[in-house]
């Protein structure tokens, strides 16, 4: 994958080459004419499209926030927003779009972090967070009102927390804030 870039009048949202995602002949026949496929062949990881891409309709920008919301829902719980046993259950609850509250996951969560995700999440693209722009605007909010630093350390330190916490530790935990590198 490309690095992803925020063009400069940040109308646009991410540019990156996507993977593509193959469908058999007969999930293809069962998902019909909605999705455009030529060739069976639908640009992207499936379950991060957005609901009007899996309907047949155009991308926007706005399809991409959705497309982040998914990364960010499923990065605050640990699990996948959408999975099923099949490509076509897949696509099929895309079109639903029915988001399982974060607030509900993850009660501890800030409201103003949840409250965006979910904005980035709507199955509208009309009521979704306007621009890359906008959803860093609503991340920074939930920045300022986080109790203590936000710095890089303290961040790595956080999410390292909520791994462990989820069962899910990846990566090494960084050193407390503040101690000395060596």
């Amino acid at each position: 994958l490309s690095a992803p870039t925020i063009s400069a009048n940040a109308r646009e949202v991410l540019h990156m080459a996507a993977p593509q995602v193959r469908l058999s002949c007969e999930q293809a026949d069962a998902v019909g004419e909605r999705l455009n496929l030529v060739g069976g062949t639908v640009k992207g990881k499936l379950s991060y499209l957005a609901p009007e891409l899996v309907l047949g309709e155009a991308p926007s920008p706005q399809s991409d926030i959705f497309s982040l919301g998914v990364v960010l829902w499923e990065a605050l719980t640990g699990e996948r927003l959408f999975d099923a046993e099949t490509d076509v259950e897949v696509i099929e609850l895309i079109a639903q779009a029915r988001v399982p509250l974060l607030s509900v996951k993850r009660p501890t969560l800030p409201m103003r972090l949840t409250t965006a995700v979910h904005r980035a999440l709507e199955r509208a693209p009309g009521r979704r967070l306007g621009s890359a722009f906008e959803m860093l605007e609503a991340h920074r909010e939930v920045l300022r009102v986080i109790p203590g630093s936000t710095s890089g350390p303290a961040l790595a330190l956080s999410i390292a927390e909520a791994q462990r916490a989820l069962g899910r530790e990846r990566v090494p935990t960084p050193p407390p804030v503040g101690s000395q590198q060596p």
